[in-house]
């Protein structure tokens, strides 16, 4: 089952073409064939659903109302899914992934099967100028918490390794379908961002191993959706969700990370403070190169004043906080299965 979280991608364009057709057009020659593509909507207020419909039969269309993040979208897309074809496995992905290898399912699949411990497998992601978004993430070393390996790197196919690994991109894994049944669905606390960690963390915690298949090769445009949304307003929202989301994540996996981590992971995910990463195998803390994410205080395509930032990272801090508090019982009972239904 391969499932593609969306909003409003019928109308964001890239080189001419809105990113749903680029993704679906681009899986029409996968050369494992017993698969159902799903659209998990989260109430788009464009016409994804009229485009998806006219042009793309075969592909379900399953709108979450009201919109409530991408946790609960893809919940309610997988839970259906679940109902109706009960799949071995769910390819979960965003809907700006462009795919050029033919046989990359199979790639993926092939690896979950190798050993009955793995229960996600990720992959690597380029940006589309051939620079590495994402060849997995190495947890608990070195100089940072999480650290994005190969980020910024021109592609050498230095990382087309198969490998266990800490964490994988939840922009483009497949999860067995017997880790929601062990572990629950996706946090919905979290409306986007750091939801995926979350998931893998505990997967982790059950017994599961995480495998990273850099053989696999996928195209991330990363982040386009929001980037791109017209309404600055609610860019600004998305921008609020992720950090708030952000302060949340540390707060529930404080005693995992202790003090010290909390503080960098703090850095990194809220105030965008990235640190190089360290080599996976020497552990040496060789510091690359620090950066802000936001240059001048910019995210989201645009510009927010030092005084509102600040303000806006308060914001952020206190709902976050208001987040951990309100679900704390949840939190310490590790009841996250959000669904009524079992399977």
């Amino acid at each position: 089952m391969i499932i593609i979280s969306n909003y409003n991608g019928a109308s964001i364009f890239y080189k001419g073409y809105n990113i749903l057709k680029l993704c679906l057009n681009s899986m029409k020659n996968t050369n494992f064939k017993n698969y159902k593509i799903i659209i998990a909507d989260d109430s788009s207020t464009d016409k994804s659903f009229e485009f998806i419909k006219q042009n793309y039969s075969n592909v379900d269309f399953v709108i979450n109302k009201p919109n409530g993040g991408y946790a609960q979208n893809m919940n309610n897309a997988i839970m259906y899914s679940i109902k109706k074809y009960n799949p071995d496995f769910f390819m979960c992905m965003n809907n700006d992934i462009i795919i050029k290898d033919k046989n990359w399912l199979k790639k993926m699949i092939d690896v979950a099967y190798s050993n009955i411990k793995i229960g996600i497998v990720g992959c690597q992601l380029l940006y589309p100028n051939g620079v590495i978004n994402n060849a997995g993430e190495i947890e608990d070393r070195g100089n940072s918490v999480h650290n994005i390996r190969g980020r910024g790197e021109i592609y050498t196919g230095k990382y087309d390794i198969i490998e266990e690994i800490g964490l994988v991109t939840g922009a483009a894994f497949l999860i067995k379908k017997e880790v929601f049944r062990k572990i629950g669905f996706l946090d919905e606390v979290f409306f986007m961002g750091s939801d995926d960690t979350d998931f893998i963390l505990r997967s982790r915690d059950k017994g599961y191993k995480i495998m990273y298949n850099g053989e696999v090769r996928l195209i991330h445009l990363d982040s386009f959706t929001s980037n791109n949304l017209k309404n600055e307003k609610l860019r600004l929202k998305t921008s609020l969700y992720c950090e708030r989301g952000a302060i949340y994540f540390i707060l529930k996996w404080h005693k995992r990370y202790g003090v010290f981590h909390a503080i960098k992971l703090y850095l990194e995910h809220v105030l965008g403070i990235y640190i190089s990463i360290t080599d996976k195998y020497t552990n040496n803390k060789n510091i690359k190169y620090i950066h802000m994410r936001y240059a001048l205080i910019k995210f989201n395509n645009f510009d927010l004043p030092l005084f509102k930032r600040l303000i806006f990272g308060i914001k952020a801090e206190v709902e976050g906080l208001y987040l951990y508090k309100r679900n704390y019982k949840k939190i310490k009972s590790k009841k996250f299965l959000l669904f009524k239904h079992t399977f």
